[in-house]
């Protein structure tokens, strides 16, 4: 227990190491940029400057754009989707779609798919998605309902990073589907995504991050509003994020508050999954840290779960930290250095998979744990700042702190979910916060505002004819799904550390059996 197995020897043969998404890379040769604008554009002009700008996204839509390239959206529009990002750039050349101006960031909004991604080797940042839900579901709560994607990253993608998008008010904020692979969601914010589905067999929905594909990472994201009313999942369902039938995915160095569930796991191809350094807190009733789908579930088993090094505490009424659903064999579950207070079920798994160096609390102080504790963990008050409003930093005098035996988990592992250098002692502290006595670094905590529209109208393109939904998506929706857990040493490109560097993380896996 306390250490994640693997051989360093195993990385250069990796398939993720081959072929990891290091498109923030130089940009070299420079490309071309082409510029829209919701107010002063023509879509007559060349597009090439702000001051010939093109006015719609059906013009942009139709543009060719090659490796280098850059289409920028004015900041302070808005326009309805959908954007359709069908170019594909190269690793040292990526498509770029972005922003320009100043004020609140670009919006593209109430379309089926607002931005569809089927190219590759592409940057999608600094812009806004929402949508207006097409109905309202009277019997459950007046709740917004519909199926509204904020963006969908389509099967065939590959190599591509969402950054400084903010999405709200969707269905999903961001779906990567199955068949699309090495994609990283990063340094985002993700709020109020509460809509439900209105599909009549489920009523799945606000989902923030939705991965379906393989070799995906999520990273330093602030996650909130993730709930809604729903019959068909015990009341209310929402997840921050949700791993459904995706392999080889990394969820990391997170925020996430009052979601109803920070992650769920489902489908039996969901495999080889690590959740680490991610902060959970939740006032919601019946709020979830995790869910896992074991064997006997609809929805699973899912394989191989790594959760390490996460703080999650929920307040709310009923709340359990760390649900499975069925039997979850034990070498498919890993649960170290976590702490995890909840005020129903702590934890409702079953005994004999990998366990230990934990702290498990609930307000009253008599958690609630169905499974024998290894010897390393602990029902104890782990003292945080403040656990109610939020502050899930530790005190002094936590029994967290330097008590986690090191863990291989290589560059992901050199900093907590605020950026403080890990160890600040003689050994890592349990949770995802390291005691320090110095300020910690700005900014991962909060989310910020966005900027108010300036006085400028922000007339939308004429709205394209309303897109129906393809016949898969008449399928029932899955529920909000579920990670795996690691099985080989890889190289995965990931952002973690101070200043939002892109580097290789070496994840440490067991080997395949």
């Amino acid at each position: 227990m306390g250490v994640l197995t693997g051989s360093a020897a195993a990385a250069e043969s990796s398939p993720v190491a081959a072929g990891r998404s290091d498109v923030s890379a130089a940009r070299a040769p420079a490309g071309r940029a082409f510029h829209v604008d919701c107010v002063e554009g023509r879509d007559g002009a060349n597009g090439r400057n702000p001051g010939t700008a093109w006015r719609t996204l059906e013009r942009a839509n139709r543009t060719r754009l090659r490796p280098g390239d850059s289409l920028l959206l004015r900041r302070d529009c808005r326009w309805r989707g959908p954007l359709l990002v069908r170019w594909s750039g190269t690793e040292a050349s990526p498509i770029t779609i972005g922003a320009y101006g100043t004020g609140a960031r670009p919006m593209v909004e109430d379309s089926y798919r607002d931005i569809l991604v089927t190219g590759s080797w592409f940057i999608i940042e600094d812009i806004r998605v929402r949508a207006d839900p097409p109905t309202h579901d009277l019997a459950c709560d007046r709740q917004p309902a519909g199926v509204r994607y904020g963006i969908y990253v389509d099967d065939g993608s590959r190599h591509g990073i969402i950054r400084r998008v903010l999405a709200t008010e969707l269905y999903t904020g961001v779906r990567i589907a199955r068949g699309a692979s090495y994609h990283q969601v990063v340094d985002s914010d993700f709020r109020d995504n509460s809509m439900k589905s209105n599909v009549p067999t489920s009523d799945s929905g606000a989902i923030a991050i939705d991965l379906q594909g393989d070799h995906n990472l999520v990273a330093r994201n602030r996650i909130s509003g993730s709930d809604t009313c729903s019959p068909f999942f015990g009341g209310r369902d929402g997840s921050a994020i949700s791993v459904y039938g995706g392999k080889h995915n990394v969820i990391s160095h997170n925020q996430s508050r009052d979601n109803h569930d920070f992650v769920e796991l489902g489908d039996p191809r969901t495999d080889d999954t690590l959740i680490v350094y991610n902060a959970d807190h939740s006032s919601l009733r019946g709020s979830t840290f995790a869910v896992i789908h074991g064997l006997g579930s609809r929805y699973g088993p899912v394989g191989d779960t790594r959760i390490v090094h996460n703080t999650s505490v929920l307040t709310g009424a009923g709340s359990n930290a760390l649900m499975c659903s069925h039997d979850v064999a034990p070498d498919d579950l890993q649960l170290t250095g976590n702490i995890l207070w909840a005020e129903q079920d702590v934890a409702t798994c079953n005994d004999g998979f990998n366990e230990g160096d934990n702290i498990y609390w609930a307000t009253d102080g008599s958690p609630l744990v169905k499974y024998e504790l290894a010897p390393t963990s602990r029902m104890v008050d782990p003292r945080l700042v403040d656990p109610r409003a939020g502050d899930l930093r530790l005190r002094p005098g936590s029994p967290a702190i330097d008590a986690v035996r090191p863990m291989d988990l290589g560059t992901l592992g050199a900093v907590d979910v605020d950026g403080v250098l890990v160890p600040q002692g003689y050994a890592p502290d349990i949770g995802a916060h390291e005691f320090t006595t110095e300020p910690v670094p700005s900014g991962s905590a909060t989310i910020a505002p966005e900027p108010a529209a300036s006085a400028t109208p922000t007339p939308r393109s004429t709205p394209p004819p309303e897109p129906r939904p393809s016949s898969g998506a008449t399928h029932t929706p899955p529920p909000t799904g579920g990670p795996g857990a690691l099985d080989q040493l890889i190289l995965l490109a990931g952002v973690v550390g101070v200043g939002g560097l892109l580097v290789a993380v070496p994840l440490a896996r067991r080997p395949r059996r």
